[in-house]
């Protein structure tokens, strides 16, 4: 049993990222989408693609945590977080296309070689 009645108190300091994320979007077949980045463009890329029902902002903290590191870039699927959600009466939103505007949003950000993250789809 310890009697020892000096109390110590810690502190607690939140870690602030050295690298902050910056946001945009871009315009792949007619569509705005959003997205976060961070990280050298020299370095690395790695693109982080969110899960069902969710948007970039699940990597809040991830992408300017790795930014050191690599160029991190995570864009929001159409239809989600601040993305363009396009009428379904005239778009097919088909896995297919969910690929298309993806790959049409990554050349247009020139991430031509670079690791993929995928959350889950449902």
């Amino acid at each position: 049993m310890n009697n020892d009645n000096s109390s110590s108190t810690g502190s607690c300091t939140t870690a602030v990222p050295a690298t902050t994320s910056t946001y945009g979007t871009v315009e792949p077949q007619g569509l705005n989408i959003a997205y976060r980045e961070a990280g050298d463009p020299a370095n690395p890329k790695v693109v982080l693609l969110h899960g069902f029902r969710a948007s970039s902002h699940q990597y809040r903290d991830l992408v300017p945590a790795l930014a050191d590191g690599v160029q991190l870039i995570a864009p929001d699927y159409h239809g989600f977080g601040n993305s363009d959600l396009p009428d379904p009466a005239k778009y097919a939103n088909t896995f297919g296309k969910i690929s298309e505007v993806t790959a049409g949003f990554l050349k247009l950000k020139r991430f031509d070689q670079y690791g993929l993250f995928v959350q889950g789809r449902g």
